[in-house]
């Protein structure tokens, strides 16, 4: 699943005291580590309704046998973006989080 981060930039203090990332091109994002949109995980179909998966009934060819599901895999179009409540750290965030007890 995706992730779409916001455009504003880290503000990491650059002190002396700080030490220097690896030289790693992970390392070496130019946007900010907050997450604001994830890709949706759903999809909808002709009708408009939205579901992880779709089936349809089918009858035997019979006419007197059991009905059967068969799950809908065509016509059916991705959810899209949506927009997180609350912006989360992007997984490859460098930076360590701590609680510090006074």
């Amino acid at each position: 699943m995706g992730a779409l981060t916001s455009k504003v930039k880290p503000h990491f203090s650059k002190t002396p005291t700080t030490p220097e990332p690896p030289a790693d091109p992970r390392y070496n994002r130019k946007e900010s580590y907050l997450v604001v949109k994830r890709r949706g995980s759903m999809y909808q179909d002709e009708d408009g309704d939205l579901a992880h998966e779709f089936y349809m009934e089918v009858s035997s060819p019979k006419g007197g046998g059991k009905a059967s599901m068969e799950r809908v895999t065509e016509s059916l179009k991705p959810q899209g973006d949506i927009a997180l409540p609350i912006p989360r750290l992007h997984g490859d965030c460098p930076a360590i989080l701590c609680q510090l007890e006074h």
